[in-house]
């Protein structure tokens, strides 16, 4: 995100500019989040993204548009699938991995250790990946689709058109845009999984949200990850660059590093 250049996000750099996240004025919540990043497992700070903010314009404009057109609360052109997708991931992600981690723990025939060591980096990892997110939030602040859609005109680009009526499909969280919590989380989470399951490829899971809702099934932990993002963009919360190029590619550091250097297989 090039912490070399803060002001670069500053000047309006198509898009990440300093509008208000919130466009219905409500005060900004866990922004004292990043203050525990000094007491971070794995330390955090050491996995924040560089350079995951730069977009070319034309890019800005294809992604602006895709979540105007699928991430609108009367769009007609979002399916059904998408819609359901984007209701389920109102799921928190450790609900969703939580529940697959033990569905294939369950299949492995994880003993007691085998199971210490899963879910003791399942968590550290994903609770680096927060910190770390959140850090990232809070030193570059910037608009949800919400505001970036109703004030496009503020932009300075004419191939972005406002809509100042445009309301997403989920409620905006009163936190900035950039990067996804979800998809860092998810992000790490993919890693870790298939760092200690050795696989990509699974046994058919499936997680349902809330209790008698929605039911997803996979066959692939990069398919949870994937979905989780698109959820974000669908329910119209987020840019398709803060869930993928942003939150997910740091969650993946983090998650990567955490099974290739601690708690390893075998280690007492």
């Amino acid at each position: 995100m090039a912490p070399g250049d803060p002001q670069g996000r500053r000047r309006g750099r198509q898009g990440r500019v300093p509008l208000p996240a919130n466009s219905a004025g409500l005060e900004a919540d866990l922004s004292g989040v990043p203050a525990a990043l000094a007491a971070a497992l794995w330390q955090g700070e050491n996995f924040l993204c560089q350079g995951c903010a730069a977009v070319r314009p034309k890019q800005f404009v294809e992604e602006f548009n895709e979540v105007k057109r699928l991430g609108g609360k009367n769009s007609a052109e979002r399916t059904p699938d998408q819609t359901a997708v984007a209701v389920f991931w109102t799921a928190p992600s450790y609900v969703v991995f939580s529940a697959v981690a033990r569905q294939l723990s369950e299949a492995r025939k994880f003993d007691l250790h085998d199971n210490a060591r899963l879910f003791a980096l399942l968590n550290g990892a994903t609770a680096d990946a927060y910190i770390s997110g959140w850090a990232v939030k809070y030193k570059y602040p910037t608009a949800r689709p919400i505001t970036l859609i109703r004030e496009a005109d503020r932009l300075g680009n004419p191939e972005l058109k406002a809509d100042a009526a445009w309301e997403p499909v989920l409620i905006t969280p009163n936190h900035p845009d950039y990067i996804s919590g979800h998809s860092i989380y998810a992000g790490a989470a993919e890693k870790v999984l298939q760092g200690v399951f050795a696989t990509d490829a699974i046994p058919l899971v499936s997680v349902t949200y809330p209790a008698g809702g929605i039911t997803r099934r996979y066959s692939k932990i990069s398919e949870i990850a994937e979905e989780n993002d698109n959820g974000r963009v669908w329910g119209g919360i987020h840019t398709r660059q803060t869930v993928g190029r942003g939150g997910a590619d740091q969650g993946r550091r983090l998650g990567d590093y955490a099974v290739k250097n601690w708690l390893l297989a075998g280690k007492s």
